[in-house]
């Protein structure tokens, strides 16, 4: 005769199943999360793109798009303002004329010429500027990077670590795969850390080297008040903007949300947009996301599918979500939207191993085991 175990007993049952299942892989769990623990996921501790798919009241859509820049179809194209080798107000020609350096048409001999030049310059200035940013921000952006262990393109950031050993981002698949044989670092063999207080100590000896991530993640921490640090976002904000100097895009977009949420910081639309920009042109595809948004609200459409499809074509699920809403209602033709499909495939592809696919099934995994333990 078959016997059912009570409801008390089962419990006890599925709690020492869920026991053995950890002490047996132990090890393999054990080092993937410490790896994870020793480095902020950065795009966990910035405002979630979403948040910019609320429109903003009419006016201030108008004023976004104003601060932004002019539409390209306003735009009229100078190349240039009479003799560009002399200086534009006075005449006087020389090697050590200083160029505009907003329009990058003019030249003048010294600070008061400019000055003087100022009023006249001023419209064609800003014109000339506004197509010169439209042309950096709708470039192709470069790609990520490899990882420098499989040397397939490294995924989004929340798969990847970076190694304060050495300063490496690796993807989790590698990760995941050296963790099953050893806790060292899978790039320089470096031991792990399992302090918060060496973990900062690798930090900040990682930031003497000029590391742009190492400064990132140290203000992540602080933004956050982790790992042994004070909660303090204006220092945060102080290392981010370092690290974007580094050339950072993910700083970029945390200096940017910041002044678009106003943590740490007064609220600020026109410097969230400088960020979120500096960031779209290094390659972050949230960033461009969000200008995308903007420009929706500012009601300029066709410039927001521009983004829509430059981030889509780069992995980007919730951009390519946006073009295919954009072709259903006539914003994107077929062409583009086929392309863009295509680039979005690729772009997925090339990012694709068993040792990743193996590495989300170990985070979900970890995942389920915090949540039943209460972690």
């Amino acid at each position: 005769m078959i016997t059912h175990p009570s409801p008390p007993a089962a419990a006890a049952a599925f709690i020492i199943a869920v026991i053995t299942i950890i002490v047996y892989n132990k090890k393999r769990l054990q080092n993937f999360i410490n790896a994870n623990n020793t480095r902020r996921n950065q795009d966990d501790t910035v405002p979630p793109r979403e948040v910019l798919r609320v429109s903003e009241t009419a006016s201030n859509a108008t004023d976004i798009g104003s601060e932004k820049v002019s539409s390209a179809t306003d735009i009229t194209t100078n190349t240039a303002e009479k003799d560009t080798s002399n200086c534009a107000t006075c005449g006087k020609g020389g090697d050590d004329l200083k160029t505009c350096n907003a329009c990058k048409l003019v030249k003048y001999c010294n600070a008061n010429c400019q000055k003087a030049h100022r009023p006249k310059h001023k419209k064609k200035c800003q014109e000339r500027a506004a197509e010169l940013l439209d042309e950096a921000l709708f470039k192709q952006p470069p790609p990520r990077e490899d990882c420098p262990i499989c040397f397939l393109r490294l995924p989004p950031r929340t798969r990847t670590t970076y190694q304060l050993c050495c300063g490496k981002v690796l993807c989790d698949g590698c990760m995941c795969a050296v963790a099953k044989e050893t806790d060292t670092c899978p790039f320089c063999r470096g031991p792990s850390i399992y302090s918060n207080k060496e973990a900062v100590k690798r930090c900040k000896k990682r930031m003497e080297a000029g590391d742009a991530e190492a400064f990132l993640m140290l203000g992540c921490d602080y933004d956050d008040g982790v790992m042994g640090l004070p909660q303090d976002s204006k220092k945060a904000g102080e290392l981010w903007i370092r690290a974007g100097e580094l050339g950072h895009s993910m700083a970029h977009y945390n200096v940017a949300s910041a002044y678009y949420e106003g943590t740490g910081v007064e609220r600020n639309m026109k410097k969230a947009i400088k960020y979120y920009q500096l960031a779209a042109m290094e390659g972050h595809e949230g960033s461009r996301h969000n200008l995308a948004c903007f420009e929706i609200n500012a009601g300029n459409m066709t410039r927001a599918m521009k983004h829509f499809m430059i981030a889509a074509g780069a992995g980007d699920d919730d951009s390519l979500e946006a073009v295919t809403d954009g072709f259903v209602k006539g914003h994107v033709n077929k062409d583009e939207y086929e392309k863009t499909l295509r680039a979005h495939k690729d772009s997925n592809d090339e990012m694709k191993s068993d040792h990743r696919d193996s590495a989300i099934e170990a985070r979900a995994l970890d995942r389920q085991l915090a949540s039943l333990l209460g972690r």
